[in-house]
């Protein structure tokens, strides 16, 4: 199915998604484009966009490279807050997920591909001109409660993800709670971040590597 007739097919619950979170004016510019494909799950939350909104600034669930995502349905489900300063796009098979005190922030010109996860029960927060490869996942939590047996205490299962401006994440990345990533960063494909990496300019891969420095990379 081309973009087109896809868009089409998708208004009817684009035009539901945006009334349920914002007045009918701004509703009826459509800032929001959602795919029919796409699982609303709860629309509980709260949708902040910049002050200079058109049509389709924010595109869920549209196009994806090599066809991934096509058999796959998006999900979305906002308990919390999801904030955009600019346009973003998420591509097919797109899940996300905010939780009840949960804060979820793009910055301008936000593209991910297919199949990427996010899922924020504290706080998820892009810095501008960031780009996913597919099947990406960020997790802030742990999603279950972990005890330690010794002392009987829970284990801190949230801490917030930081991502800079200009960050290249590639295929296959999970980045767990507690992570800050600089400006000007890749992440190689299949690693697995764990905790804050400073620097900038730099390519972090494996677990928790930097493997250079004073790189930087271009679409």
């Amino acid at each position: 199915m081309s973009l087109f007739f896809l868009v089409v097919f998708s208004i009817p619950k684009s035009l539901y998604f945006n009334l349920k979170y914002f007045p009918v004016k701004t509703a009826l510019l459509f800032p929001v484009l959602i795919s029919y494909r796409t699982k609303l799950k709860a629309l509980n939350g709260k949708i902040i966009l910049p002050a200079q909104h058109c049509f389709g600034l924010i595109k869920i669930g549209f196009s994806g490279s090599y066809a991934l995502g096509g058999g796959v349905k998006g999900y979305f489900e906002n308990e919390g807050v999801i904030e955009f300063t600019g346009k973003a796009t998420f591509s097919r098979g797109t899940q996300i997920i905010v939780g009840e005190k949960g804060l979820l922030k793009f910055g301008d010109d936000f593209r991910c591909n297919s199949n990427c996860i996010f899922n924020a029960r504290t706080k998820i927060a892009f810095g501008d001109d960031c780009l996913l490869s597919w099947n990406v996942t960020l997790l802030d939590s742990d999603g279950h409660k972990i005890i330690n047996l010794h002392e009987g205490s829970l284990l801190d299962g949230t801490k917030n993800i930081s991502i800079g401006s200009h960050v290249w994440i590639c295929s296959g990345v999970t980045i767990l709670k507690g992570v800050c990533i600089g400006n000007h960063t890749i992440i190689a494909a299949g690693s697995i971040i764990t905790k804050r990496i400073d620097g900038e300019h730099i390519l972090i891969g494996g677990h928790n590597k930097v493997l250079k420095q004073e790189i930087d990379w271009e679409v």
